[in-house]
């Protein structure tokens, strides 16, 4: 039997708990329209190339990155990509739902889900590391509001390796 004293330590050793999710509520992420998206691995290592004076070269899993992200509208036709960047440890993306009238769009969640997991799984193969845990759970995500914001998020993206960021 546990004393109140004793469950009072425990909870009080235990980390905060972080909410299930900051999307923002009473969105349905289905909805036509632009979504910024950045992606980071696992521990934030930089398994997908090398920054190098404002420029990537990417290694062989930053090429399968790129190569899941191009085949993401060939699976999911309601969807188009705009403006993205594979960096070292980390990949942000313009993600454009609902572009077609093509059947029911996917969530922005089932599309990420379907990212990661391929570029998981090709990764895995490619390196022979059938446990390699490439990204970090979740995603953040910023749904797009008008053509500033657009146009802003753009320039972030395409100036992101000479940032380094």
């Amino acid at each position: 039997m546990d004393s109140p004293d004793i469950s009072a330590q425990i909870d009080a050793m235990e980390p905060p708990r972080r909410p299930d999710t900051i999307r923002l509520e009473g969105w349905d992420y289905r909805s036509a329209g632009p979504y910024f998206v950045t992606m980071t691995v696992h521990a934030r290592q930089p398994l997908f190339g090398l920054l190098r004076d404002g420029a990537i070269t990417h290694s062989e899993a930053g090429r399968i990155a790129t190569r899941c992200w191009n085949e993401l509208p060939r699976h999911f036709p309601q969807v188009s990509l705009d403006e993205w960047v594979v960096m070292p440890d980390h990949f942000h993306a313009i993600v454009w739902i609902g572009t077609s009238g093509m059947g029911n769009p996917p969530s922005l969640g089932t599309l990420v889900g379907a990212f990661k997991s391929a570029s998981t799984r090709s990764i895995r193969l490619a390196t022979g590391i059938p446990d390699l845990r490439l990204w970090q759970r979740g995603y953040h995500d910023r749904i797009v509001r008008d053509i500033e914001e657009l146009e802003r998020i753009r320039r972030y993206i395409r100036n992101n390796p000479r940032a380094g960021r």
